[in-house]
């Protein structure tokens, strides 16, 4: 190992070489390298990890440079930013030294530099418009919202652009023509993280196109990891490229070979990742995991330190930091990926995820991560509900005038019949997406039937049923005596340690929160929520074996035979030698064998038993009963109240849902609903490789065969059922050799569920479906996922459909196709540039689950909601149960009444782009705290520049709203004229006497419009209440 860390490789350097140790191994052997290093790893993810190890080891101080992978759309093979990104960074590379690191993709692509550059400097006089004439002949594009390289946008005084051949876009703000402040931004949050005084901005037009080989030096070393994969990678990416590559209009990629070739001048090394323990191996040895059990960690500790090995211990846990400090172990707070041991460096390096059997999350670095605002806007012919008028589709944003003939912004809202609503800006609070349950197509209301008043009463009337349900379930659970179940035995041990994968942190805390539930008197009433394929399943299946150990018998509900079988062999599978009796109930099972199986769960000889509604038929009498597990419970279409009594109520229940809920709900429900949330995707090991294109026949055909010569199975969304039965005929006639079957939620539940039976056992090779098909499935051999008219998705819908492949050890390819006769809206353009970029499992989660949460999601108070919540959409119904519960815990506050007679919009002026302007009227409409509603007016104040009065007026209003109650306010209305106030008005003593006020005895009234507003709020002490 000291030749390979010296660069001194002779005999060693073209030869295949195995590490034994964990991944963090690999950058130890670039510590302190003398010469420059070229390292290859086969995807981002391990680059990004790569990355985070080296910094780490080194405490920051080796240079290193990172080559990001050209996107695979149409738009990323052509963005002349990403190249010029990717050929600065070589530049700087060359200039610094250190390490370079890449992914095959990253190798293969093509660079440029920019062709020219412009200083700017604070304090500098620049004509901005000659700057703007400047970034658009140089290449730059606008943007509603700067987050990707070669955008810009003007707001007012604010000029941000995104400079590629730097990591973070940069926001300039004028006083007149004088540069006044230049500070970067994070592209996801949209805020200010750091002043400098001096930037180069970069053209985004190409100079000239240097190979990568120019920038290395004749010194540098090349050390290729997993060989084999890379090769493979390589192959996946180049096959991709060369589909795209007419319509994008670029030049096609090498073999990978030529570029290995090109390479292997330099000495290289071939080191692939090996667990075998032989001679010949590189001397660096990984640590154990110890799973939690600190008194393991002690003793290894001890141990190696009693042998003389210098021990280092990467930890984030400052408890336990501290604990190892006292005891002269060197502790650091940098991530690493895992420990490793260096025998002839006297050397122990430990790691969180060997400490507690986590995986480390993948760093978050990489490509840019798009705005979290985005899930506030609403888009052109969105389903949406209006509290007061009901379902229409939102068509646009109009200045029309008002009542008093002044221009005011509305959003427009068209209903049956093309009646057009118009809802003023403060009232947006009233107005969300529309998403029913089961994604049904809804049909607009009338504005002039009053259907929708009375559906809307009688879905209240329900909702203050379900509330007071929630209500007395959480009281009777509270006084009912359960089974408390012991702690964990011998059988728990076995199931935990014979887990083939590392839990994430998330299933971790699931898992002792259900467990610490079940050891309790009191029965558990559980709420587990977290996306498929992020490890529900293996949470079920270690409670079911807790409740089995203890002598007590499980029953695990599913909503589907398939997925009853699914669950029967992975629960069968994960037993292995375990004495515990695992048995399915379903239509699979012959009668016969039904009635064998239900003698021996009445005898008590089945301790688990999994299947559909069939085991809450009379027949099935359990004979000691202490766990229900209810996978998708808001499924069960024919799960009655006396068939789910007949369950026990003293016994534990634990709920499972795929989808997550409104944060608002869930903090509302706290207390009456215990909730346990996995919001972790698991460490998967390849991204899935993912490609945006306009309709490509010809990648279709490539895409589909290649998967059914390497065995696999494909699904193809069309997410519209009228015409699903024409696109499947499309589909026959191009591949009359394949299998194609059809799937959607319209059709017969026995048709249904032979359909995804054939395609579950591999008889049909491809599935054409709707994006709800069969959420709660894992198809292993479904790698391929084709999506046609993608565009119509939001971002969410993208990045849950793309979930459905890439859990295996092959890699996954997923397809966003778009029609190519009419032009993309802006806003359809960034979602797909956006899923194209946002290729590894995890990157843009944060944004995808707020979305989820905001369109919808679980389903919280089970079957009997079930249509009204598909009446009034799911993210009102969910307000409307949270305000009842609040009602009824005596929590609901009367609240402050605001009428606004004077017009009041964001300017166009101070903020241009109408989806913006949304995004933050929804924003400010739903904040409930004072100091977020403080930190969100600093943000606009840093994003956009000194507030406008109409600004400072709006929120002024957000916060009467807020507060207005505890300040004594009943009502606030607005007119040009005047601004008056009703109410004890007792938290604004300053008001008696202030300029331009007159003040009653539950009256005062002054100055009108924003001014007025304005002018009330500096008068309040804000420091009085918390909230």
């Amino acid at each position: 190992m000291n030749l390979i860390r010296k660069g001194d490789w002779g005999a060693c350097q073209n030869r295949d070489h195995a590490l034994i140790a964990g991944s963090a191994a690999r950058a130890w052997l670039l510590r302190d390298f003398p010469f420059p290093a070229l390292v290859i790893l086969p995807d981002t993810r391990r680059q990004m990890e790569f990355l985070s190890d080296l910094k780490a080891l080194t405490e920051g101080r080796m240079p290193v440079a990172c080559l990001p992978e050209i996107p695979l759309t149409t738009s990323g093979l052509s963005n002349k930013g990403i190249r010029i990104q990717r050929g600065e960074e070589l530049s700087r590379w060359r200039t610094r030294g250190g390490v370079l690191v890449c992914t095959p993709g990253g190798l293969m692509g093509p660079c440029a530099l920019a062709e020219g550059k412009i200083p700017l400097r604070l304090g500098d006089r620049v004509g901005r418009a000659w700057l703007l004439g400047w970034l658009l002949s140089s290449g730059y594009e606008r943007a509603d919202t700067v987050w990707s390289p070669g955008q810009f946008v003007v707001r007012g005084s604010i000029l941000d652009l995104f400079d590629p051949s730097v990591r973070s876009p940069l926001r300039v703000e004028f006083l007149d023509d004088r540069i006044e402040s230049l500070r970067f931004f994070n592209p996801q949050t949209q805020r200010s993280t750091g002043l400098v005084d001096f930037v180069e901005v970069s053209a985004v037009r190409e100079g000239r196109s240097p190979s990568l080989e120019e920038f290395l030096p004749e010194t540098s070393r090349v050390f290729l990891f997993e060989p084999a994969e890379t090769a493979s990678q390589a192959d996946h990416y180049r096959w991709v490229w060369e589909g795209l590559k007419e319509e994008a209009g670029v030049d096609g990629l090498p073999e990978w070979d030529a570029v290995y070739l090109r390479f292997s001048r330099f000495p290289l090394l071939r080191i692939k990742a090996s667990t075998e323990r032989v001679s010949g191996k590189i001397g660096l040895a990984p640590v154990p995991s110890f799973k939690g059990r600190l008194q393991a960690l002690a003793a290894a500790l001890a141990e190696w330190q009693s042998l003389g090995l210098n021990v280092s211990v990467h930890t984030a846990d400052q408890s336990l930091a501290a604990r190892l400090a006292e005891k002269g172990i060197a502790v650091k707070d940098e991530p690493l990926s895992s420990g490793f041991i260096s025998p002839s460096e006297n050397l122990v390096f430990v790691s969180d995820s060997d400490i507690s059997g986590i995986a480390a999350l993948p760093p978050s670095e990489g490509a840019p991560l798009p705005p979290l605002e985005w899930s506030e806007r609403l888009t052109l012919g969105e389903w949406v509900v209006h509290e007061d008028y009901g379902i229409g589709r939102f068509v646009g944003i109009e200045t029309v005038p008002n009542a008093q003939s002044e221009k005011q912004e509305y959003i427009v809202i068209e209903y049956a019949g093309g009646q057009r609503l118009l809802v003023p800006p403060f009232q947006l609070w009233k107005v969300t997406p529309y998403l029913a349950p089961r994604g049904a197509e809804p049909s607009p209301d009338s504005l002039k039937s009053g259907h929708w008043k009375k559906s809307l009463a009688r879905v209240r009337r329900k909702v203050h049923e379900a509330a007071l349900q929630l209500l007395q379930t959480y009281a009777l659970r509270e006084v009912s005596p359960g089974f408390a179940f012991p702690k964990d035995g011998p059988f728990s041990v076995q199931a935990e340690a014979s887990f083939p994968f590392t839990e994430t942190a998330d299933q971790l805390r699931a898992i002792q929160e259900i467990k610490k539930d079940m050891e309790k008197p009191q029965p558990m009433d559980r709420l587990l929520v977290g996306d498929v394929g992020f490890g529900k399943t293996e949470v079920a299946f270690r409670a079911a074996v807790k409740a089995a150990e203890s002598g007590k018998q499980v029953a695990v509900l599913v909503p589907t035979t398939l997925l009853a079988q699914q669950h029967y062999e992975t629960f069968l599978s994960r037993i292995g030698e375990l004495p515990i009796r695992v048995e399915a109930l379903s239509r699979f099972v012959p009668k016969r064998k039904q009635q064998e199986i239900v003698r021996l769960v009445a005898e008590g000889r089945v301790d688990i038993l999994i299947g559909t509604h069939r085991l809450v038929q009379k027949d099935v009498r359990f004979k000691d009963l202490g766990l229900v597990i209810v996978d998708e419970e808001h499924r069960f279409g024919v799960l009655h109240k006396e068939h789910s009594k007949k369950l026990k109520p003293d016994v534990d229940i634990l709920m499972m849902s795929a989808t997550p809920i409104p944060r608002t709900l869930f903090l509302s429900l706290g207390g009456l609903r215990d909730i346990s949330v996995i919001s972790t995707p698991p460490h998967r090991r390849y991204p899935v490789l993912t490609v945006v294109s306009p309709w490509r026949e010809d990648l279709l055909l490539r895409g589909v065969l290649r998967e059914k010569a390497r065995g696999g199975q494909t699904f193809f969304v069309h997410n519209r059922i009228a015409d699903i039965e024409a696109r499947a005929g499309t589909l026959r006639t191009l591949f009359p050799s394949l299998k194609i079957d059809i799937a959607h939620g319209q059709m017969g539940e026995g048709s249904l569920e032979q359909a995804m039976l054939r395609f579950y056992s591999g008889e049909t090779d491809i599935l054409v479906c709707t994006t709800i098909i069969e959420s709660g499935l894992d198809i292993p051999r479904a790698n391929t996922l084709i999506v046609d008219d993608s565009h119509e998705l939001g971002l969410a819908q993208l990045y849950q459909l793309r979930g459905r492949v890439g859990r295996r050890e092959e890699q996954a390819f997923a397809f966003f196709f778009y029609p190519r006769e009419f032009p993309l809206s802006r806003e359809a353009r960034e979602r797909l540039e956006a899923i194209g970029e946002l290729s590894d499992p995890g990157s843009g989660y944060e944004l995808a689950q707020r979305d989820l949460e905001i369109r919808g999601g679980g389903q919280v108070v089970g079957t009997a909601q079930h249509g009204h919540v598909e009446r009034v959409g799911y993210h009102l119904y969910c307000r409307m149960l949270e305000d009842q519960v609040s009602i009824l815990r005596g929590e609901h506050p009367a609240g402050t009444r605001i009428e606004i007679l004077a017009p009041l919009q964001i300017p166009p002026s101070y903020i241009p782009q109408p989806g913006v302007r949304i995004a933050l009227y929804r924003r400010l409409l739903r904040e409930q705290d004072r100091n977020e509603l403080f930190s969100l007016k600093a943000e606009v104040r840093d994003r956009f520049g000194p507030l406008p009065p109409a600004v400072e007026g709006i929120f002024g209003l957000a916060l009467l709203r807020i507060a207005g109650e505890h300040l004594g306010i009943e009502s606030v209305q607005v007119s040009s004229k005047e601004t008056a106030l009703r109410g004890s008005l007792t938290g604004i003593p300053s008001l008696q006497g202030a300029a331009g006020w007159k003040k009653g005895r539950n009256w005062a009234v002054g100055p009108g419009g924003f001014t007025g507003i304005a002018s009330l709020v500096k008068l309040i002490d804000w420091q009085q209440f918390s909230h």
